[in-house]
C-alpha cells in the first residue's frame, strides 16, 4: 500500500510539473493609447542630479578627442556648454544655442568643477542626435552666458 501511495504521489507531482511546462499562460495585452489616457505623454529624461533639466551655459569652443588623454583622434570640434548646477560639460558638433539646431555628434564629461572657455575633453563615448525631440536632448536647456 505504501508503494502504491508513493507512486501515486510521484505521478501527481510529475503531472503538475508537465502541465506547467505544456500549458501556455494567457495574459491580456497592455494596450496603452495616448488618446484614451491623455495624461500619458513623453516628457524628458530628468538627467541633472539637481533635478529637472540641465541648465547649460556657453563655454566657447569645444573639442572632443576619442580615447584617453593625449589622443590625437579629434571627433568633435564645435560648441561647448556646461550645466550651472551639476558641472556636466557638453560638446556638440551643432550649436544648441541656436533655436532649432540639432546637436549632431556630441560628448559629455563631468569634471566636478566649472570650466573656462575652449574646452578639451577625452572620451570613449561619442553620441549622436539629429532630433530635438529626443528625450535625452529634451533634458537640456540652453541660455546665453556671461563669462564665468
Amino acid at each position: 500500500m505504501k508503494k502504491m501511495l508513493k507512486r501515486m504521489s510521484m505521478l501527481v507531482v510529475a503531472m503538475a510539473v508537465l502541465m506547467t511546462m505544456v500549458l501556455p499562460a494567457f495574459a491580456n495585452p497592455l494596450n496603452v493609447s495616448t488618446e484614451e489616457n491623455e495624461e500619458i505623454e513623453m516628457k524628458y529624461i530628468v538627467s541633472c542630479p539637481a533635478g529637472g533639466k540641465h541648465q547649460m551655459q556657453g563655454r566657447g569652443m569645444g573639442f572632443a578627442y576619442y580615447g584617453s588623454a593625449g589622443s590625437t583622434d579629434l571627433r568633435i570640434s564645435g560648441t561647448a556648454s556646461q550645466c550651472s548646477f551639476c558641472d556636466l560639460v557638453l560638446v556638440t558638433a551643432g550649436n544648441p544655442f541656436i533655436v532649432g539646431s540639432t546637436w549632431g555628434d556630441y560628448a559629455t564629461w563631468n569634471p566636478g568643477y566649472q570650466v573656462g572657455t575652449n574646452v578639451v575633453m577625452y572620451t570613449n563615448h561619442i553620441g549622436h542626435s539629429d532630433s530635438n525631440t529626443d528625450p535625452y536632448v529634451q533634458g537640456f536647456q540652453f541660455a546665453r552666458s556671461r563669462a564665468n
